[in-house]
């Protein structure tokens, strides 16, 4: 999300690897990028409207009852609340906002619940600049924690740099020790 491979060309060798792997990947971002080249799906967003993007997600998940229940049971706090709060925010309200029609959202927020492991990406600054702009970054951050892939080889969230908040006064997210990379299809992952 909003993750140009030009200004950070350590990220563009990851996504090429983890595609030859097998990985479906998809760009959403405001222009046409790298990353976008390099994508089996491409859904360009409207600046600003990426919160909007994850509450309909999370809306589908959700509802369609695709959330880790035993991850959300023994990882999450404040489950019912965000069930609670996400009920309003369908993918139809979000189609008008973020111009991603409402199917493409569900289908998309359907791939996401269902990869194993999965991986947002999500741009530094982008997530970062204007008054609030952190919002789209807390929404996006509730994705991994709703379907599990927190803390499993290959699955989670990040910058796709050493980004920091820019004063938001939030602690950093980044990993203080490397993941390995996920298995390959043929490779069992075993709890």
């Amino acid at each position: 999300m909003g993750a140009n491979l030009t200004s950070q060309p350590n990220t563009g060798r990851y996504l090429i690897a983890a595609k030859r792997r097998g990985a479906y990947v998809v760009t959403i971002d405001v222009r046409d990028t790298e990353a976008a080249a390099q994508s089996d799906e491409v859904l360009r967003i409207r600046p600003g409207t990426d919160a909007a993007l994850a509450l309909a997600m999370m809306h589908v998940i959700i509802s369609e009852g695709l959330y880790s229940q035993d991850f959300v049971a023994q990882h999450t706090v404040g489950f019912e609340e965000l069930a609670a709060h996400v009920k309003d925010y369908s993918p139809t309200w979000a189609a008008a906002i973020t111009g991603i029609p409402a199917a493409q959202i569900v289908a998309l927020a359907r791939r996401y619940a269902a990869a194993r492991p999965a991986m947002i990406v999500i741009g530094g600054s982008s997530m970062h600049k204007g008054a609030n702009g952190w919002q789209g970054g807390r929404a996006i951050a509730c994705l991994p924690a709703l379907t599990g892939n927190l803390g499993i080889p290959g699955g989670g969230l990040g910058p796709r740099h050493g980004s920091t908040s820019h004063g938001q006064a939030l602690a950093s997210i980044i990993p203080t020790t490397a993941r390995p990379p996920a298995p390959t299809s043929r490779t069992k992952c075993r709890a």
